[in-house]
């Protein structure tokens, strides 16, 4: 069977058919190629109009590969302009403050050599003390954020006192109900990449609730269970934690297995320390 193409208005980019394969003219780009065809199919009752409307329509591979590509670009900017709309709203949930946010692209880290360390191993469990000033707050934010507006990762930043406060809550509404709130509340933590706990240590002893949130998140990061990275923020220094947990040995055991430790020094530098001696 043979159809010529004598209808250049509608630009019908059928040039000749074979029982096996069709010369097309590209629409868009004028080229011919050839298209293979199931023997008979343009004879058949139901597909053989279908066929010659899909024909008349065919591009060749170059057109439908820069066309593609063009759909993949506008795709991806579409996408990245819906991040972009989003990033406040995903700053605000990961409890990053306003005046926190040090991007690294646009607005200097106060403490550059804290911030790379932080990077660098960004992908673990991390404890970092430090006295108050030398950067670990800052630092970690700048890190958190960039997470965020780059890597699209779901980040928690909360201070100590605060996931100790909705901890007790969880407990409270557990005793009330009988449902697993504490459940609950360790999954709810545990869907983040990241969860950034600062200001995690004080002088004086925690109480039994706030022990107890530890040891739990402590065996899940050991055990596995516990799914996000922590980052455990503080003025963690020598005999620290000996003053606030009752079985510190316990504590020390899971940090020194599951957490890369480091403490910032007078050069305000990170070194690695031994969670056994140094805290």
């Amino acid at each position: 069977m043979t159809l010529e193409n004598t209808n250049r208005e509608t630009e019908v980019s059928i040039e000749h058919i074979e029982p096996t394969k069709a010369l097309l003219t590209c629409p868009v780009c004028g080229c011919r190629f050839d298209m293979p065809l199931r023997s008979g199919i343009l004879d058949d009752p139901l597909m053989g109009s279908f066929m010659k409307a899909v024909l008349e329509r065919q591009q060749c591979d170059t057109c439908i590969a820069k066309l593609e590509e063009q759909q993949r670009k506008d795709d991806r900017q579409a996408a990245e302009e819906q991040r972009l709309q989003m990033l406040p709203t995903l700053f605000r949930e990961a409890g990053i403050p306003p005046n926190m946010m040090f991007r690294p692209n646009i607005t200097p880290v106060p403490v550059r050599d804290v911030a790379n360390w932080i990077w660098q191993h960004s992908n673990r469990n991390l404890v970092l003390g430090g006295a108050t000033g030398t950067g670990k707050t800052t630092s970690a934010m700048a890190c958190l954020v960039r997470l965020i507006e780059s890597y699209w990762k779901r980040v928690l930043y909360v201070k100590f006192p605060a996931l100790q406060s909705s901890w007790r809550n969880a407990k409270m509404a557990e005793t009330k109900s009988g449902q697993n709130a504490v459940s609950a509340w360790i999954e709810r933590l545990s869907a983040y990449d990241v969860v950034c706990i600062d200001e995690f240590c004080g002088k004086s002893r925690l109480s039994e609730s706030g022990e107890e949130m530890m040891f739990t998140l402590l065996d899940g990061v050991m055990e596995g269970t516990f799914k996000a990275k922590v980052w455990l923020l503080g003025n963690v220094r020598s005999m620290t934690l000996d003053s606030m947990f009752q079985d510190v040995e316990v504590i020390k055991r899971r940090i020194a297995e599951s957490f890369t430790c480091g403490a910032i020094g007078n050069d305000a530098k990170v070194v690695f320390v031994n969670p056994w001696t140094d805290f």
